[in-house]
C-alpha cells in the first residue's frame, strides 16, 4: 500500500510539476498533503524529489538570499526583520525567486536553514511574524522590549514597568544586553 501511494505521489509530483514550482498556494498544499503522510519532498536539495521539482534548490537559494538581506539589514533594523520586509525586498530584487514567491515560502526556508544553528529565528511580535538574525538568544524579556517598540515606535522605563510591572534594574540589564548586541540604539 505504502510504495502504491509513494508511485501516485510520485506520478501527481511528476503531472503537476510546473504548477507546484509556480504557484505558492499549490506548492503549499501540495506540500501539506505530503508531511500529513510522512513524506517531506523539501527536506534535502539531493534526492528523488529535488530531481523531480526543483524545490531542494528553490528553498536554499531562497534561505541564501534571506540571509543575505539579514546580514545587509542589521545595522539598520538591529537584526529583525519582519516576514513582510523580507517578502518585499526579495520582490524588488532581481532574480527568479521572486516570480512566484509566498510569504509561506519564505517562512519555509527559514525553517530549513534554522536546522543549521541558532542564526535565524521566527517569533511573534503583536501579531506580526518577525525574522531575528542575531546571535543572541532571546528570552521572553526581549520580546516585551520588541512588542512596546513595534506598536509605540520607541521603549521607555516607565512604559515596561507600567505594561510589565518591570524595576528599573530590570529594564536596564534588558535594555543594555540588546544595545550591546546592536539590536536597539
Amino acid at each position: 500500500m505504502i510504495d502504491s501511494f509513494k508511485t501516485s505521489l510520485l506520478e501527481f509530483a511528476s503531472k503537476h510539476r510546473d504548477r507546484i514550482n509556480a504557484d505558492p498556494e499549490f506548492r503549499h498544499q501540495f506540500h501539506v498533503m505530503c508531511t500529513s503522510t510522512g513524506v517531506d519532498p523539501l527536506a534535502s536539495n539531493k534526492g528523488f524529489w529535488s530531481d523531480l521539482l526543483g524545490v531542494g534548490d528553490f528553498y536554499y537559494e531562497l534561505g541564501v538570499q534571506i540571509i543575505q538581506i539579514c546580514l545587509q539589514t542589521r545595522s539598520t533594523n538591529g537584526g529583525i526583520i519582519s516576514i513582510k520586509e523580507l517578502f518585499d525586498t526579495i520582490r524588488a530584487s532581481p532574480g527568479r525567486s521572486k516570480q512566484h514567491l509566498s510569504k509561506e515560502d519564505i517562512k519555509r526556508a527559514i525553517e530549513r536553514i534554522s536546522i543549521l544553528g541558532n542564526g535565524l529565528k521566527m517569533i511573534e511580535v503583536s501579531g506580526r511574524t518577525m525574522v531575528v538574525s542575531t546571535p543572541m538568544e532571546l528570552n521572553n524579556d526581549h520580546e516585551h522590549v520588541f512588542t512596546i517598540a513595534s506598536e509605540q515606535g520607541y521603549v521607555s522605563e516607565e512604559m515596561l514597568v507600567s505594561q510589565y510591572g518591570w524595576s528599573r534594574e530590570r529594564f536596564y540589564g534588558v535594555i543594555n544586553v540588546l544595545a550591546q548586541e546592536g539590536v536597539v540604539w
